[in-house]
């Protein structure tokens, strides 16, 4: 597989800057998308470059990609289409397809872009977020001799619309976000530095996709979701090292995949198989959370809200429920227990650190029942 990266505009809009070399963390844009490519095993990676290409040139030296230059890139950006595609691997199977001002797509997403392409090869794959086409498409290598000799009056989108292509839906909105303007450019640094994370409009896409019809989990999550931010912001004056996008996004997702056995476990690898390591790490211990830590975390604080959210309705007598349950299910009493317990540690770290009741915290109006944890709930024995 090779990937096009189109370098070569006159980044009118952005002027005086030149978007290429605009820093993203700590390193130029368009080093920063040579990354993204290489990271998810892209070996040919060719940037096209046209206005200041000594720039481009000097910036992608130390780079696993090379430099080709678009001498008619003032036609526009299908110019440059057709130059780059002439220079990928004649051995490529297709080539992904990517402005240099759109950053901040996933590891993952082209990784889902790849698995799509190949079940279908002979198809482009066309990445799609909430309905809308984004970059970077994957495109045959087929294609190449009707973008290298289109029409009088073709352009890329009649190309590759002509005929069949495969629209991948994708939970990462940073397919669309493109740094074309000063405002574009902080959106999409921010989103690039959070993209480690899904925020709360991409957990809502997870969510309609996996959960389609599932209105009673669906309604929990938001519960859920509602509840832990509630503790967040009550914890976070005495913590402010908590992350708010953390904690709501494994408040949102924690039962993604509520319709499996084990559904914690398949969670925690559907969120490790779209790059999130450090969510699936919370979402994974939302079930059951061994040696809770004294200073509530994200995790705490998403187990907890879960614990006291009995589906869509709040519920503070969560030790009567877990209590049934143990009755109920006698062959999992001790890990029943065990989790009361860790519920109970958590709730009186978070009333000791805050000084406020949980159910102060939360609002909560008559008749909801005493939250005073119980006189030997201090600890977890």
């Amino acid at each position: 597989m090779s990937a096009l990266i189109l370098a070569a505009g006159f980044s009118s809009r952005m002027a005086p800057a030149f978007k290429p070399v605009l820093p993203l963390e700590d390193k130029p844009m368009v080093c920063a998308v040579v990354d993204l490519f290489y990271g998810a095993g892209v070996r040919d990676i060719v940037v096209v470059a046209g206005h200041n290409h000594g720039q481009v040139k000097a910036a992608v030296k130390n780079t696993p990609a090379r430099v080709v230059l678009n001498a008619d890139y003032a036609l526009g950006m299908f110019s440059s289409i057709r130059t780059g595609a002439g220079e990928i691997d004649p051995e490529s199977q297709g080539f992904f397809l990517l402005p240099v001002d759109i950053p901040a797509v996933r590891p993952s997403t082209l990784a889902r872009i790849k698995t799509a392409f190949l079940k279908k090869p002979e198809l482009p794959v066309i990445p799609c977020f909430n309905g809308k086409t984004g970059h970077p498409p994957l495109i045959p290598r087929a294609a190449v001799e009707s973008i290298m000799h289109p029409g009088s009056d073709n352009n890329l989108r009649d190309i590759l619309f002509a005929k069949a292509y495969t629209c991948l839906a994708v939970h990462d909105q940073g397919i669309l976000m493109d740094a074309d303007t000063p405002e574009g450019y902080e959106a999409v640094k921010e989103q690039f530095a959070k993209r480690m994370v899904p925020d709360r409009t991409e957990c809502l896409s997870m969510i309609g996709a996996e959960l389609s019809g599932e209105q009673e989990i669906k309604a929990h999550l938001l519960l859920v979701e509602k509840t832990a931010m509630a503790l967040y912001n009550a914890l976070l004056p005495a913590l402010p090292g908590l992350n708010p996008d953390l904690v709501r996004a494994a408040a949102l997702l924690h039962d993604i995949k509520r319709k499996v056995s084990r559904h914690d476990r398949a969670a925690e690898k559907f969120l490790l198989d779209m790059g999130f390591a450090e969510l699936a790490a919370v979402v994974g211990a939302h079930m059951t959370l061994e040696n809770p830590e004294e200073k509530p975390g994200e995790k705490e604080i998403v187990y907890f809200a879960d614990k006291i959210c009995a589906g869509a309705c709040l519920d503070l007598d969560y030790e009567s429920r877990f209590r049934r349950k143990a009755r109920d299910y006698p062959q999992a009493r001790e890990r029943i227990k065990q989790r009361l317990e860790t519920a109970r540690y958590i709730h009186a770290r978070i009333s000791a650190i805050t000084g406020r009741s949980v159910k102060q915290i939360l609002g909560c109006a008559p008749p909801c029942l005493s939250d005073a944890p119980r006189s030997d709930s201090g600890s977890r024995g």
